[in-house]
């Protein structure tokens, strides 16, 4: 009889949210079905497998619990990412479709913004964020993928070849300013993920709100429930989503940004996170960040004309480094 176990993708020593994987790692074995021939199970051996020791640390990096779709908890955006994602509040970007969708209200011109997650082995994430303000409100949309590169496929503890998994989430996001300076946002986000030839899919809701307050001229706050909906189920195993509440306070003065935030997995442990920003001549800024559950993290911009580059360093405990890079275009429309 096969025994499936699964795996705590959150228990390497509390790193942030951002999250290797979405699942559980398994080896794909063939089974013989009476009434339907072959059919593809995903299961995982309790015994350790060397080959995939390197690729089990990774994934443990950001699990958080025992969740599907894990992620859905990889921070988006050189910026943000760079402040220890202490962003929740201060969200006025393209990227606010993942942290904030009511950000996106702040926004008064079409921008587009690019960016690309280089991983630990060969895993890699892409993501694409947009915006588009008209008079009814703020549009977003994001799209992320995430592909893991080859993963050996193990039967009886030798190895039948290869196969890959990726990830993918598709957001559609609404924004607008109400009456005494508070905004809201939502997003719908369609979710997907394979393993080899199986796929699990299913939706949720991401609700966000900020409050500018006009008495205190620089302060933000903001809240912002992330991953509401069905969990995602591989053949007969089902797993909720990464709910998350993340709540956040942030303050802007003249040059200098400094944000802190809260975030409470309502499946696994809490996050606290702090960070700040300062630019240099309206050209370069530069930023830091912490998070209780990784190290420092940091990076720096490029800002010229309408375009924005971005660079982030996170520096994952015991593990080692992950580098994002970003494009922004600003004011297409």
């Amino acid at each position: 009889m096969t025994q499936k176990a699964k795996v705590n993708l959150r228990s390497f020593d509390d790193a942030p949210g951002q999250n290797v994987r979405g699942r559980k790692i398994r080896i794909i074995k063939k089974q013989q079905d009476k009434k339907s021939g072959f059919k593809d199970h995903i299961i995982m051996k309790t015994n350790g497998l060397f080959v995939l020791s390197m690729f089990l640390t990774a994934m443990n990096a950001i699990g958080q619990g025992i969740t599907g779709g894990q992620f859905l908890e990889i921070g988006v955006g050189p910026r943000a990412c760079a402040m220890g994602e202490a962003y929740t509040a201060i969200a006025d970007d393209p990227s606010a479709v993942y942290w904030n969708p009511a950000g996106l209200s702040r926004m008064n011109s079409m921008d587009v913004m690019f960016s690309h997650n280089f991983w630990f082995l060969d895993m890699s994430m892409q993501h694409f964020n947009g915006v588009l303000p008209t008079q009814w409100g703020n549009f977003g949309l994001g799209i992320f993928y995430s592909s893991s590169g080859s993963i050996p496929q193990i039967e009886d503890f030798i190895k039948t070849g290869d196969y890959t998994a990726y990830d993918a989430a598709v957001s559609l996001s609404y924004a607008r300013q109400l009456p005494k300076a508070v905004s809201i946002g939502v997003n719908a986000k369609y979710i997907l993920s394979q393993i080899e030839k199986v796929q699990a899919s299913t939706y949720a809701l991401d609700i966000g709100l900020l409050y500018d307050p006009v008495i205190v001229p620089g302060l933000h706050v903001g809240l912002n429930i992330q991953n509401i909906g069905p969990g995602l189920k591989f053949i007969e195993q089902k797993d909720p989503l990464p709910t998350c509440l993340r709540a956040g306070v942030g303050y802007s003065w003249e040059s200098l940004t400094i944000g802190f935030a809260m975030n409470d997995y309502l499946k696994g442990e809490n996050d606290i996170c702090i960070g700040a920003e300062y630019v240099l001549l309206n050209t370069l800024p530069l930023r830091i960040g912490y998070n209780t559950r990784s190290a420092i993290s940091g990076g720096f911009g490029l800002i010229y004309g309408n375009l924005d580059i971005g660079y982030a360093v996170i520096q994952f405990k015991d593990i080692g480094f992950s580098h994002l890079i970003s494009l922004r275009v600003k004011g297409i429309l």
